[in-house]
């Protein structure tokens, strides 16, 4: 479990309230460890991740659990998850190769891109990958050119606007084209299979799950009623991590969907492709501070890692939502505080990490900060702009650190 025995409380740029940040001391306590070590580093818990995916099951026993590897790939990830998960979400070519090299066997596959190349198609089929997921007439009649008598499932767009990344600007059908591609499915010799949705990423209102799976349900029973036999529902992701202490709880998330689930819709197959909830709250990523200015009346430190290597992914959040601690000052209590702006090491004026971050006031050059619950969508958008590498990986497992 997440223990925050050590209360740290920040006050949000935009709000006049006080927020307290879940902060896994596991995490801190093994980078105090490490303080000889180089960085910028990333150091990734695999208990936290091996429990988070077990709570998952717990409360959505009935569920199929895929991981998305998009969220965090890495060998020593999959191998620490690979017993608890039911299989992978996979996005390309390159993620299937990935896996399969690592012996995750191809029926443990689920490619649920919704636009694919004509060769990643033709190599997914060949290598026994039955299943799809579409949101157009064009990709029905790639599939059905390169993976013909293929599973179908059919990506829906719904409300989104709840979630911290919505992601119906790119994917997803309207509802009323959805009948139509299944026809055009059985046409081409495919099978319609199932329905495809997904309420955005990091979703803290539990009532949008109310209304989408009624939603999808409603559409199930058209569907059915006209011939079309709906299998199995992909609710994808959206369960939120805990990045302060009043987001919401995966009991309360899972909660909500079961209890829309009505018994007409019991039968069906359902599966789920959480990325962010399984390995965000798992890391954490340590920097240095390599600069401290008075740049304009603002207080700055330049970091060892920056927007290019570490927080690209942050820049679509209304509120950065990763707030570092000083690792030298972790614990003390009633320390003196102020508002920084953190910037990267790169030469480019876009590296700005975050502003009016409230941190130590007595923060100097060669202190370190954590930065918690980086698990998710932070050094996977990473690249090595202007010379400066991403931070290096190395792992926890029962309290031993291993790179």
């Amino acid at each position: 479990m997440l223990r925050c025995d050590r209360v740290y409380t920040v006050k949000l740029e935009t709000n006049n309230y006080m927020k307290i940040v879940a902060v896994n001391n596991s995490l801190i306590d093994a980078a105090k460890r490490l303080d000889k070590e180089e960085t910028p580093y990333m150091l990734t818990d695999l208990d936290i991740i091996q429990q988070n995916c077990k709570r998952f099951r717990e409360n959505l026993p009935s569920f199929r659990l895929f991981y998305a590897v998009k969220a965090l790939f890495t060998d020593e990830i999959v191998r620490a998850m690979d017993g608890l998960v039911d299989g992978f979400d996979v996005a390309s070519q390159g993620e299937i190769q990935r896996l399969l090299n690592l012996g995750v066997s191809v029926d443990r596959l689920h490619f649920s891109n919704p636009v694919k190349s004509v060769q990643s198609i033709t190599t997914a089929h060949a290598i026994g990958i039955a299943s799809f997921t579409v949101q157009s007439r064009q990709e029905l009649e790639k599939i059905a050119t390169n993976a013909p008598k293929s599973k179908i499932f059919v990506r829906v767009k719904l409300d989104d606007t709840h979630s911290l990344v919505p992601l119906s600007q790119k994917f997803g059908c309207g509802i009323d084209e959805v009948k139509p591609l299944f026809e055009l499915a059985k046409n081409l010799g495919l099978v319609p299979y199932g329905i495809a949705f997904h309420v955005g990423s990091q979703v803290l209102d539990v009532n949008v799950w109310d209304g989408a799976i009624k939603q999808v349900s409603k559409l199930v029973r058209m569907l059915n009623e006209e011939g079309i036999k709906i299998q199995a529902i992909n609710i994808g992701g959206g369960f939120p991590t805990r990045y302060f202490n009043d987001d919401t709880e995966i009991t309360s998330t899972a909660s909500h969907i079961k209890k829309n689930i009505q018994d007409d819709m019991k039968d069906l197959l359902y599966i789920a492709e959480p990325g962010r909830y399984v390995v965000a709250n798992s890391s954490v990523i340590v920097s240095t501070v390599i600069g401290t200015e008075l740049r304009g009346g603002e207080n700055w430190l330049f970091l060892d890692t920056g927007l290019f290597q570490s927080f690209l992914g942050a820049v679509r959040y209304e509120i950065f939502p990763y707030r570092p601690i000083s690792l030298r000052q972790w614990g003390e209590v009633a320390v003196e505080q102020q508002l920084y702006t953190l910037t990267g090491p790169t030469c480019d004026s876009e590296d700005i990490i975050a502003v009016d971050v409230m941190l130590p006031k007595d923060i100097v050059i060669g202190d370190r900060l954590v930065f918690p619950n980086v698990g998710a969508y932070t050094i996977v958008y990473g690249s090595s702009f202007n010379g400066f590498a991403l931070p290096k990986q190395k792992y926890l497992k029962e309290g031993k650190i291993s790179e």
